[in-house]
């Protein structure tokens, strides 16, 4: 289980990681901006592209901070994403913080938040 930077590679787990979420009653804040950049994207290399791109100040939606996202993986198994935002503005400081992650639901109550954070402190 690793930490790496989105890549086209884990498209098919990553996918099905969105339908998971789709099915879920209700969603925060942080699972209703994956989906909807998501969404928002022509296609899964265009997403990819931006999220990746966000770490330099680019594609960044309104209201957004730079940030690098990583993604949690075990394999070609996509668990759930975290990102590591690069500075606060006035929302992050009173909600959001530094850091802001999500696991798949299939994948929760496993200790992989714990890991996730675990890994994102070390970067």
């Amino acid at each position: 289980m690793k930490l790496v930077l989105p890549s086209t590679e884990y498209e098919k787990s990553f996918r099905q990681a969105l339908k998971e979420l789709k099915k879920q009653p209700s969603l925060n804040e942080t699972e209703r901006g994956l989906l909807s950049r998501f969404e928002s994207a022509e296609n899964f290399a265009e997403f990819v592209k931006k999220l990746r791109g966000q770490a330099k100040g680019k594609y960044l939606p309104n209201g957004f901070v730079p940030s690098t996202t990583y993604w949690l993986v075990d394999g070609k198994k996509f668990i759930g994403r975290v990102s590591i935002r690069h500075r606060l503005n006035t929302h992050l400081c009173r909600i959001g913080g530094h850091i802001g992650y999500v696991i798949r639901p299939s994948e929760r109550k496993k200790g992989y938040g714990t890991v996730i954070l675990k890994l994102a402190l070390a970067k």
